[in-house]
């Protein structure tokens, strides 16, 4: 009994030395097999106080991670972990905030972002203004939610800036989504902007950039104001609905008269308030002859179903489709006192009935949405492309490294975004076809292509996701030791 009991003691004994073994094995061979991300600092909202900001002793609290960085200087990387945090603090120069999830990853309070710093993945909330952007600095917001502000969600000093947002959502804010401030450069890329009770966008003169591929709606206001002075902008491929305003609001300032050049194409301007486009003098004076025409080139818009047509009075534009611009002009006569026509007086005159007209109108408006859904896939085909070279590098790792370490975590992450994004243009174009495709002259075609392709995209989703949980030794100490 007792040699038996020896046995079992020295067998134990012999397993727990194994064990430990392995471990330092394991912890021996990481380094020469990790390529995944290491970030410069980390916060865990449950560490223990007293952290160094290390991956084993994260910081409580993200300023406690800024401060420490400020004294490291050059470009420092801030990793958050799930949790809520507390804002109101400025991150330096050349400082990122990465969270780990941008819906559980909220910072209460205002954050203040100086020249060539980032924000990504988590939330703002609150606060007068969420984001706050210093003059002359160049930021970057990427697949953040800002939301429950007060005034302002995101706010760019007038100065020689670059305010750069993309996949994000601003939302649920009482006052306007972003206010971009004289003289910057944006780029505002694949974002949703809604339910906000002022702008969508609130844009200042003499900006630079692009705004593309944005889905803003459901705002107090109009989806984007913009005064026209000096304003070099691309407008393009967005949907801007149901706004209680206008899609977009043009505005003339005597103190900046000078003509813009802003191309508006391939939009969905529709179902707003008001106007599709309107055009406003807010401050009097006098207006340019031409400014508004010279100033706003229309290509390719999606204009149906806005309160009060296409145009405000004061644009003196045409309308794209011929068809539209004679309904205008017949609401123009009524509206100068001019007695309206009959039919047969317009049928003389080579004008078809309103009955006629209304056709004609629906016809041209699915012909728009043909032609924006084929826009969409003609995009996706290069999308496709690099969805499929990002996973490829996810699965070119050996079985042997991912045992060890897990998937490639930076490829695994821009493989996630890009399916994100095409799944969204994806569904856009679903929206875009309606109920009201089968009338479409390539309306089936285009229906089954889009949902091939959606079904495509959701069984990539779902084969990453497998891959991503994946078991691995890395990721295993890791959740043990909370790393």
């Amino acid at each position: 009994m007792v040699s038996a009991a020896l046995g079992r003691f020295f067998s134990d004994l012999f397993f727990l030395k194994l064990k430990q073994f392995f471990i330092i094995i394991i912890f021996l061979l990481v380094p020469f097999f990790v390529d995944a991300k290491d970030y410069d600092f980390y916060v865990d909202e449950s560490a223990k106080s007293g952290g160094d900001g290390s991956v084993g002793k994260p910081f409580k609290q993200i300023e406690s991670a800024i401060k420490k960085a400020e004294k490291a200087g050059g470009s420092n990387e801030i990793y958050i972990y799930k949790g809520d945090y507390a804002g109101g603090f400025t991150i330096g120069k050349s400082m990122s905030l990465i969270g780990e999830d941008d819906g559980k990853v909220v910072i209460a309070g205002t954050v203040t972002m100086a020249d060539n710093s980032e924000i990504k993945n988590l939330t703002v909330k609150g606060g007068y203004v969420s984001v706050s952007v210093l003059k002359n600095a160049e930021v970057e917001i990427e697949d953040c939610i800002i939301r429950d502000f007060t005034k302002i969600g995101v706010d760019i000093a007038g100065g020689d800036g670059k305010l750069t947002i993309q996949g994000s959502k601003i939302k649920n804010g009482d006052g306007k989504a972003v206010y971009a401030q004289r003289g910057n450069r944006i780029k505002f890329i694949n974002n949703e902007i809604y339910d906000n009770d002022e702008e969508g966008f609130d844009l200042r003169s003499d900006l630079k950039g692009v705004i593309s591929g944005n889905y803003i709606h459901n705002n107090g206001e109009s989806g984007i104001e913009v005064i026209v002075g000096k304003a070099n902008l691309e407008i393009s491929n967005n949907t801007i609905k149901n706004n209680k305003a206008s899609a977009i609001a043009a505005q003339f300032y005597e103190d900046m008269d000078d003509f813009g050049d802003i191309d508006v194409k391939n939009n969905k301007l529709t179902d707003n308030s008001e106007n599709a486009v309107d055009c406003k003098n807010t401050q009097g004076g006098s207006i340019p002859s031409g400014y508004w025409i010279d100033s706003i080139k229309m290509e390719g818009n999606s204009t149906t179903g806005n309160g009060d047509g296409v145009f405000g009075k004061s644009c003196k534009m045409k309308i794209e489709e011929p068809v539209k611009e004679i309904a205008v002009k017949e609401k123009t006569l009524i509206e100068e006192g001019v007695e309206e026509s009959n039919d047969e007086d317009l049928i003389e005159e080579g004008v078809e009935s309103e009955e006629e007209l209304i056709m004609q109108e629906e016809a041209a408006e699915r012909e728009t949405r043909q032609q924006e859904v084929k826009l969409i896939l003609e995009k996706n085909v290069g999308s496709s492309e690099l969805s499929r070279g990002n996973i490829k590098k996810v699965e070119a790792r050996g079985k042997l490294k991912t045992f060890f370490l897990g998937v490639n975590q930076d490829e695994f992450e821009t493989a996630q975004s890009n399916l994100k994004t095409q799944e969204i243009e994806l569904q856009k174009a679903i929206e875009i076809l309606g109920g009201d495709y089968q009338k479409m002259s390539e309306g089936e075609t285009l229906k089954t292509k889009t949902n091939e392709e959606l079904s495509w995209v959701s069984e990539q989703k779902r084969q990453l996701d497998i891959k991503g949980n994946t078991f691995s030794l890395w990721g295993w100490i890791k959740k043990i030791f909370h790393f």
